[in-house]
């Protein structure tokens, strides 16, 4: 099980272009920064329970921030991989080598990959081995289109480009039509969510202004007042757990990955 919970965090990880860094380290940084915040929060609230509810909503925000980075990179990746596609099999049709034609996207390709392809073209340029660099290349992107694209690149070493240009335009197609799709998904979910996911963090807002009064810290930090404040805990949780149940939107796995 651990081991699944590992590979599920270095998959959401690299899909938020994290995926060169070390998840432990990472979580170490953040559980550090994330403990450091809680108790600058009861120090200056001196609400014990406010703190705790702090700690649990602060995991699940950044669990939320990290959701929606890699979310805008997974978006961003499907409207430019039909572009770089084409390319591709434009360049393979006129002969250019593919090594080249990576290298000229990596100047003038899509914006948003050219940083990524460039320090694959410099790999190559370094005599790195191309399946090595293919790897480093999947886990850079790491997006399920972009492993096929990746895969369909590294069957030309055993095929020798045969049907390559043909399956890059129909790859394009595909993907064109699966972004089209994704974002009317996208439109219609988003907002609904993310409004109520913004409605949680509203009472602990409330709860946070009014401690700032002697009174009403006394009172939340008396049992009664714990015991409230740990079902409103309990509560937001439930309602975040099925929120993100319900607002569930099919995805492409990695079967590359």
């Amino acid at each position: 099980m651990r081991a699944g919970v590992g590979r599920a965090l270095r998959l959401r990880l690299a899909a938020a272009g994290l995926g060169h860094l070390d998840p432990m380290k990472l979580v170490a940084f953040w559980a550090m920064g994330l403990g450091l915040a809680v108790f600058a929060l009861v120090k200056v609230t001196g609400l014990v329970a406010l703190g705790l509810a702090a700690l649990f909503l602060g995991s699940a925000l950044s669990f939320e921030l990290l959701v929606l980075r890699a979310k805008a990179r997974q978006t961003t990746l499907v409207s430019v991989l039909p572009q770089i596609c084409e390319s591709l099999s434009s360049a393979v049709n006129t002969g250019l080598d593919l090594q080249q034609a990576f290298a000229d996207l990596a100047v003038a390709g899509p914006r948003q990959t050219r940083q990524s392809l460039a320090i694959f073209c410099s790999q190559l340029d370094e005599g790195v081995q191309l399946d090595v660099a293919l790897d480093w290349l999947k886990v850079e992107l790491a997006q399920a289109d972009a492993d096929q694209l990746i895969e369909l690149v590294r069957l030309t070493r055993t095929s020798g480009g045969i049907g390559l240009a043909g399956n890059l335009t129909r790859l394009a197609v595909q993907l064109r039509q699966q972004s089209a799709l994704a974002g009317e998904l996208a439109a219609k979910q988003g907002w609904v969510s993310g409004t109520a996911k913004l409605a949680l963090a509203t009472p602990w807002l409330v709860v946070m202004l009014l401690g700032a009064r002697p009174e009403n810290a006394v009172a939340y930090n008396s049992p009664a007042g714990l015991a409230v404040l740990a079902i409103g805990l309990g509560v937001c949780l439930l309602a975040y757990g099925i929120i993100n149940v319900v607002s569930v939107t099919p995805q492409a796995k990695r079967v590359f990955a």
